[in-house]
Formats: structure tokens, C-alpha cells, sequence
């Protein structure tokens, strides 16, 4: 055991100064940038940091024929979990069963009111922040067969960036005294006394309000706002068509409509797509700015965000951008709609509350107990799970789209308990390590070599981690998978994929065409392949046998009869774990050898840590006269390792050093120390070393640490 540990070390060390002498480039060759694990990571402690294995034992996915076949099995406790969503028709028959218990869902599609900007006297923001002020968005929910959820932001209340929680509530109730104000701003008063205001040119308008009445709850809805214009003085009328050609002809922005019924469906990976589809140059393309807005000071705000790179000031930006279009309303938020799933306690217990991904959410699976003697969670589907979706051991042969909703939307997905992704959503919407050790976004200007126009997602694959069959993962298998995806069209279809690139073992950079800074929410959901065994395989042909279906998460494969049933067995090796370990020094290069401090002196140190080093800090001490002062300088990450120089310093006498590195994960530790004075021989660092001879006879003085390599069994 001690001789393949000492093994494992010499290679790492081998290996890496190999990797630097013979090709040039280091393990890490990023510039110091903010960590977005760091800025994505849960703000609440109790959340977990990392997604981890669990306790359950098998878990079988069964068929039943029909919804109430499946829905008694579950509330019976013949079944745990029913691992579909609900039919909205259904949400009624739910309640008939008294041991279901509901675990609902925010959706990333939501309904607003269209205020076309181009319509006269719609451009006017006073007037439109009048009709925001009219309607009693509180009143508007309760005409929904579903439940639906009141907003002022234009973002699903499952984004952790949005501002609903604790700034919602401007716009939910009708206030007819500051909507009535805000007509007045808009030089909107009722001139003839007929009890409609006029517009400011002094004609007499009437709103058509453009309604889909074959969606559920619309007609009502749409009777409930023209009631709340005409309480403030603005005429309005009801005009109906159906909702595909509503939705179509506007997203073409072919239709001269001036108030409609519209439903947005955010994409799940973009937070601030809301404030930037309402820029003007959006106003041609399909599906963008349906209110065909234009406003210079909203532009030139939105564009201060686009530009920015900088993660923690653009989210600022973000925030700001969302408060402005909801004060310039180009449209009118109204609610974002809820799903329903369900489960039974019989059984099990432990159920994470998913906002996102409901009862049949990834976490469950690794999350509950049994309370019972069996330890198999039982699944119930319907036949179309496996006509449609699991028809095979291949995830990719029916040719799904790896888009939210093959990720969490439409029904419980095993694959995803099979094939580790770099990362997991938590049920609050944020990111947590589940393959990758850490992650970060890159953007123009972060690092060489990255266009104007690009965005790179980097993730460092965890050296712990390996699939089933004993290989373990590296950035290889990140590449593979991220092309092979690609090359088959299989990506979501608003990335502009470039490529994938290999640093070292285990980082990847992952480039795509545009500006893309929540980038890491899509490439962190993807499936990560074994490339040792898909490499030559047709991705929409091959049927893997149990045996060939090797993956990497806390499940695998133990039996299929397609069309029918599946079981998956626990995974036992599987146990990924926080990085608590700090960064390590692998060796350390101070140039010239033997300093004095009327030199400068250049020193360079290469670091192993699990994830990645977020920052290394050299402090130094010299004394000047009588006193002694104290400087830092942060280290510069290059293709030959972490690198800073301490100034000459003429009249000193000695200089004592310390080198501090950090992690992503806020590890932190004084990985060497020093000193050296006016003599000709310098104290030597704090360190063990001994010369190791590389194959080529050169002699390199090292650090010898003790960097144990874990992994997964």
C-alpha cells in the first residue's frame, strides 16, 4: 500500500515537471480570475457543497398502463415515487389519493403582458407604469387551472438571481392613486369628461387587448385587466385568436398588435436574458424584444452589463437591469406557472423539497432512507417513458436534445444517475460540484488566445474520480463527449459550439461563438462519456449491453427489459468529496540561486491542489535602517508556473519570504518559506528536498510532498 502510494506521488511529480519541461505548458495556465464556484456556491450553510452518493440500494423504474394505475400504486406505497409530471388536467384527481404527497415546481415559462412600444401612445414609460399600477396581479392567479406564481421581474422565481423574493410587490395588487399619477406624468387626463382619458395628442383611444383563448384561464384573465384599465380612465376592448398564432406572429414581430397575452419561456441557462431581449437592436430577431422597445437610457445600461466581464460586477449590473425594465415596462410580468409531481412517505423518507426538478429530482435517489426492510426505490412511469425516452442503454438513440428539459422537466431521468456531469443544481437553483473539482468562466480579455466574440467554460475534473470499470476520468473524456455531442447535433441549440481543449490531465475549455458568463449551467448538466469505450461506436445506432454501459455516477446499470423495466444498482465506489485539503507546493525556483537583496529575485513555484488554485500570494519582509517593512505581491499564473519578483532593495540586509496559495474551494495554507541576506549563501526554504533525475539526466531539484492520490474504488 505504501509503495503504491509513494508511486502515485512520483508520477504526479514526474509527470508535471515532464509536462512543463518537454511541451511548455503547466498544469493550470489560467490568469487569476473570479472563481464562478465561488460566486455560484450556496449561500446558505446548511446546503451541501458537493453532490455525494447515497444509502438506497436498487432502484427500479417500472410501467404501468395507466395514470391511475401508477397514482394508486404510489399512494398504496407499491411504488415510491411516479416519475413523470403531472398532467395539468389531472391536478384535481391528485387530491383524491390521500397518501400522495405533491411536490411542485417552478417553471421557467411565464405570461406578461405585451405592450407594444411602436403603438402609439404606447411609448410613452408613464403610461405603461400606469397600466402596471391597474392590474391586480393577485386576482389574475386565481383563474389558472395550475398554479401560478405573482412576479415583477421577468425571471423564474428557480433562478437564485432573482430579485422576487425580496423585492416583489410593486406591481401585485391594483393601485389605482399612483396609477393615476403616472397618467397625469404622461399628459393623459380626461379632457372631454367622458370618463376615458385622452392621449397627449388629445385624441380618444381605445386598447385592443389580444387574447389566447384557447389557453386555460386567459379569457378570465384578459376580462380582469380591461376591468383594471377601466378604473384608471383608459379604454380598452378584448379581441381573441388562438394562442399559436399570437405567439408566432409576434415572435416574428409581424403582427401590429397593441396590448397582448404573451408567454415567455426563459431559457434555462441565460439569468439575463430578460433584460437584454428588450435591447433595441433585438427587435428584429424572432423570438426577441416582442414589445419592439426602444429607449436609449435602457441601451445604454443593458450595454454597460453585456460588456462587463467581470462576474461579480455583472451580476450587480444584472440586478440593476431587471429594477430598470421592471420601472420602464415594456412588458408587463404577470406570474410564472408551477408543475406538479408526486411521492409517497411509505416507504422512504428524507424527500428534498426540488423547486426545479420536483420529486423525481437526482437528489432524491441520494438523499432518502429507507423506514422499512426493502432498500429498493420504486419507480412508476407510464408506457411513453419507454416508447419515447428510455428505449435504449444508449441515452442518445432517440436523439435527445440535452436542453432542460431532457435534464429535469419532463420525467425522471436515470441516465443522470449513471453518468456523473461536472456539476449538480441544488434545489434553490445554484450549482454545486458533482464530477469537476471546481469550475470557472472565461470571457474576452481573461485569457490569451480568447476571441472577442467567445466564451470558454472551464471545468477541472476531479483526479479522484473514475468510471465503474476502474478507468478513471480526465479531461479526454470531457472532450470526447462535448464533440461527440456536438458533432451530432445534440447540444441545445442556441450554443454556437467551437471546441474543447485539454490542459494537463484534467482541465478542459470548453469554447463556444458569443458572451455567454452563466455558460458553465449548460456544459454542467452534460453527461460525461467514457471515451475508451463510445470511441468508434455510432451514437444513434449502438445498444450498449449491461456490461458496456459503463458510467460514473452514484447508480448503475443492473438490468433492462426495453419496453418494461429498469433497475439500477448502487454504485459502492462511488464517493465524491469536498476539496478540504489545501494547494501543496510540488517545487519551488528562485532566479539567481543564491540571492542578496540588492537583486531582484524571480521565484517560481508549481502546485498541486484537487481543484483549482484561485490565488498565490508572495509576502516579504526587509529592513530599511532601523525599520522593517512588509510587502505582497500576488503571483502570476504563466506556462511555467506561478511566478513574482521581488524588487532589489539596495540597502537592506536581508529579506524574509512566505508564499501563501489559495484554492477554489477557499483552502489556504503557506505552502514555503525563506530567507536570504548580504551574505553570498542564502538560508535555504523551509522545505524537504532531493534531487530527482529525469530521463533525459537532467537534475531537478524538488519538493517531495506528500500529495496522496485518492480515488474512487
Amino acid at each position: 500500500m505504501m509503495m503504491a502510494a509513494s508511486r502515485a506521488k512520483c508520477l504526479l511529480v514526474v509527470g508535471l515537471v515532464m509536462l512543463v519541461l518537454l511541451t511548455g505548458t503547466s498544469y493550470s495556465q489560467y490568469p487569476m480570475v473570479d472563481d464562478m464556484r465561488l460566486v455560484d456556491r450556496p449561500s446558505i450553510s446548511t446546503e451541501p457543497l458537493i453532490y455525494s452518493g447515497g444509502t438506497v440500494e436498487q432502484i427500479e423504474v417500472t410501467e404501468y398502463a395507466t395514470l391511475s394505475d401508477a397514482l394508486s400504486a404510489v399512494n398504496d406505497g407499491a411504488a415510491d415515487l411516479f416519475g413523470q409530471m403531472i398532467p395539468v388536467s389531472e391536478y384535481a384527481t391528485v387530491d383524491s389519493y390521500s397518501n400522495l404527497k405533491k411536490q411542485w415546481a417552478y417553471d421557467s415559462s411565464g405570461v406578461v403582458l405585451a405592450m407594444n412600444y411602436s403603438s402609439y401612445p404606447l411609448n410613452n414609460e408613464h403610461l405603461r407604469r400606469a397600466i402596471a399600477f391597474a392590474i391586480d396581479k393577485n386576482n389574475i392567479t386565481e383563474h389558472f387551472p395550475q398554479p401560478v406564481d405573482t412576479v415583477d421581474f421577468l425571471m423564474p422565481l428557480n433562478y437564485p438571481q432573482s430579485l422576487e423574493s425580496s423585492e416583489g410587490g410593486t406591481f401585485y395588487s391594483a393601485d389605482v392613486v399612483n396609477a393615476s399619477s403616472e397618467l397625469v406624468q404622461a399628459g393623459m387626463i380626461d379632457v372631454d369628461e367622458d370618463g376615458f382619458v385622452e392621449a397627449p395628442n388629445g385624441a380618444d383611444f381605445v386598447f385592443t387587448v389580444l387574447v389566447p383563448s384557447d389557453v386555460g384561464g386567459m379569457n378570465m384573465t384578459a376580462s380582469t385587466i380591461v376591468n383594471n384599465l377601466l378604473s384608471i380612465g383608459l379604454n380598452a376592448t378584448l379581441s381573441y385568436s388562438n394562442s399559436t398564432s399570437i405567439q408566432s406572429q409576434i415572435a416574428n414581430h409581424t403582427l401590429d398588435y397593441q396590448i397582448a397575452l404573451y408567454t415567455i419561456d426563459y431559457p434555462s441557462h441565460s439569468p439575463g436574458w430578460g433584460i437584454t431581449t428588450f435591447m433595441s437592436s433585438m427587435a428584429s430577431i424572432y423570438g426577441e424584444n416582442v414589445a419592439n422597445f426602444s429607449d436609449d437610457e435602457y441601451d445604454a445600461a443593458i450595454t454597460d452589463y453585456v460588456r462587463n466581464y467581470n462576474p461579480v460586477e455583472r451580476e450587480s449590473l444584472m440586478r440593476d437591469g431587471f429594477r430598470l425594465l421592471r420601472d420602464k415596462a415594456p412588458v408587463i410580468p404577470l406570474f410564472f406557472y408551477r408543475w406538479l409531481s408526486v411521492y409517497t412517505e411509505a416507504n422512504f423518507a428524507g424527500w428534498i423539497d426540488d423547486t426545479n426538478a420536483g420529486a423525481y429530482s437526482v437528489w432524491n435517489p441520494v438523499s432518502v432512507h429507507a423506514t422499512g426492510a426493502s432498500n429498493t426505490l420504486k419507480v412508476a412511469v407510464l408506457p411513453d417513458f419507454f416508447d419515447t425516452f428510455f428505449t435504449s442503454l444508449n441515452p442518445f438513440k432517440t436523439g435527445h436534445v440535452l436542453d432542460d428539459s431532457w435534464v429535469w422537466k419532463e420525467q425522471f431521468n436515470p441516465y443522470m444517475l449513471v453518468y456523473d456531469s461536472p456539476l449538480a443544481t441544488l434545489a434553490n437553483g445554484s450549482r454545486v460540484s458533482r464530477e469537476a473539482a471546481s469550475w470557472q468562466i472565461l470571457l474576452p480579455g481573461m485569457v490569451a488566445g480568447l476571441g472577442n466574440n467567445e466564451t470558454q467554460a472551464v471545468f477541472f475534473s476531479d483526479p479522484i474520480a473514475n468510471f465503474t470499470d476502474g478507468t478513471f476520468i480526465s479531461g479526454q473524456d470531457y472532450r470526447f463527449t462535448m464533440d461527440l455531442l456536438a458533432n451530432h447535433s445534440l447540444l441545445p441549440y442556441d450554443l454556437d459550439y467551437v471546441e474543447s481543449t485539454v490542459i494537463g490531465d484534467y482541465q478542459v475549455r470548453i469554447t463556444v461563438k458569443g458572451i455567454h458568463p452563466y455558460l458553465y449551467n449548460v456544459f454542467g448538466q452534460m453527461p460525461i462519456l467514457p471515451r475508451h469505450l463510445w470511441a468508434n461506436r455510432s451514437i444513434s445506432t449502438w445498444d450498449p449491453t449491461i456490461a458496456d454501459a459503463i458510467g460514473s455516477g452514484p447508480y448503475k446499470f443492473q438490468s433492462f427489459t426495453p419496453g418494461s423495466k429498469l433497475v439500477l444498482t448502487i454504485n459502492s465506489g462511488y464517493y465524491p468529496i469536498p476539496d478540504t485539503e489545501a494547494p501543496e507546493l510540488l517545487s519551488l525556483k528562485l532566479s539567481p540561486e543564491d540571492p542578496i537583496p540588492a537583486v531582484s529575485v524571480t521565484f517560481q513555484v508549481y502546485i498541486y491542489d484537487r481543484s483549482k488554485v484561485a490565488g498565490v500570494l508572495l509576502s516579504y519582509t526587509y529592513d530599511s535602517g532601523t525599520l522593517n517593512f512588509t510587502e505582497s505581491i500576488p503571483m502570476e499564473e504563466t506556462s511555467t508556473g506561478f511566478t513574482a519578483t521581488i524588487p532589489q532593495h539596495l540597502t537592506a540586509t536581508f529579506v524574509n519570504y512566505s508564499i501563501r496559495a489559495t484554492d477554489a474551494w477557499g483552502n489556504s495554507a503557506i505552502i514555503a518559506t525563506g530567507h536570504y541576506d548580504m551574505s553570498t549563501t542564502s538560508e535555504a526554504p523551509s522545505l524537504f528536498e532531493q534531487p530527482l533525475i529525469l530521463g533525459t539526466g537532467a537534475v531537478i531539484v524538488l519538493v517531495v510532498i506528500g500529495v496522496a492520490i485518492k480515488r474512487r474504488g
